[in-house]
């Protein structure tokens, strides 16, 4: 695996605006993949050349992203952002086989990248959804219990196709909330509905004469 100086670090921070995971990971990929000082041809040769005998410590040259990286063995020493007009030669300066395997490594891992961010895109949707649906169906269970129970709903939890609802009672009251089940049955998907006694933060059983809660955060706070 490669390493990178201190030096390098500091021009992949400075140059290409990578660090410490990031940084490691584009060396280690422009080692492995990168296109050699040896696979090029022509003006882009020829430059490559010039930065080689600039560089008397370094023994290896790598293009990688339209940028060029600089190894003494798999030390990288520097690297530098290749310049318009030789980025552009790299599609004729190139052997043809290296340039297919090179273009095919990189486009992989542009569409890796993309699915990846969809991903993280469309599980961040998912979890906005879930907990708008949360909000609604906690009103409405709130309202549904409101109007036939004195206990308070305190809050529900949601995994998949379960659901626990939390309820306050009032100490000494026992009340049927089982209609809740039913109503709930009716009315969504749920496999499996529980019904729980809420506890304070203290860990013992809730009561509405003696807890209130905050119906946004969900949390039962004891009420002096």
């Amino acid at each position: 695996m490669p390493n990178i100086t201190k030096h390098g670090r500091e021009k992949l921070h400075e140059r290409i605006n990578l660090m410490d995971k990031g940084a490691d990971r584009i060396t280690r990929k422009a080692y492995r993949h990168g296109i050699k000082h040896g696979e090029t041809m022509g003006e882009l040769k020829s430059w490559l050349d010039g930065k080689y005998l600039s560089r008397m410590s370094a023994n290896e040259l790598r293009i990688y992203k339209d940028n060029l990286f600089v190894f003494d063995d798999s030390k990288l020493i520097t690297v530098y952002p290749l310049p318009e007009r030789y980025a552009e030669m790299v599609e004729t300066c190139v052997d043809p086989d290296v340039l297919a395997v090179y273009k095919n490594y990189v486009n992989e891992q542009e569409v890796a990248k993309n699915v990846k961010k969809q991903g993280k895109k469309e599980r961040k949707y998912a979890e906005r959804k879930q907990e708008f649906m949360k909000s609604v169906l906690l009103y409405d269970v709130r309202e549904f219990a409101a109007d036939k129970y004195r206990s308070q709903i305190s809050g529900i939890t949601i995994d998949n196709d379960k659901i626990i609802v939390r309820y306050i009672p009032y100490r000494g009251q026992r009340e049927d909330l089982f209609s809740i089940i039913g109503y709930l049955r009716g009315n969504t998907d749920f496999r499996s509905i529980r019904l729980v006694h809420a506890v304070g933060r203290d860990g013992k059983p809730a009561y509405v004469d003696g807890y209130t809660y905050d119906p946004y955060k969900e949390r039962v706070v004891y009420r002096a």
